[in-house]
């Protein structure tokens, strides 16, 4: 985050998050998915892997994937139907840009988007 040109709420975001470790946030996000039940990691970590990763229960289609490609200057092919970690880092940066005034938001009111 030092080496990189964004706006301080990055900074600020990372500062106030309380998890220490990996395990730490998976157990957080299965809490809040799954209240009740206790974590381990095992289950933390399918349950996460689960939600976009995992091509039986989350499928971007051939031409979602395209769009997002189009959109976040990809490279997957069509037949990767499910988000990879490059996916979701690509979607931070451009948020990222965005925030920052660079780059164009999407026109709502255009189906094409």
């Amino acid at each position: 985050i030092d080496v990189v040109d964004v706006g301080a709420y990055i900074r600020n975001t990372l500062a106030v998050d309380k998890n220490e470790s990996r395990q730490d946030a998976l157990f957080d996000i299965y809490r809040v998915m799954r209240p009740g039940e206790p974590p381990t990691l095992e289950t933390a970590e399918a349950m996460f892997n689960s939600l976009f990763f995992d091509s039986e229960r989350y499928d971007l289609s051939a031409v979602g994937r395209v769009k997002m490609n189009m959109r976040l200057e990809l490279k997957a092919e069509d037949t990767v139907r499910v988000l990879r970690k490059e996916d979701i880092l690509a979607v931070v940066k451009t948020l990222v840009e965005l925030r920052d005034g660079k780059g164009e938001i999407d026109d709502i009111d255009n189906l094409g988007n």
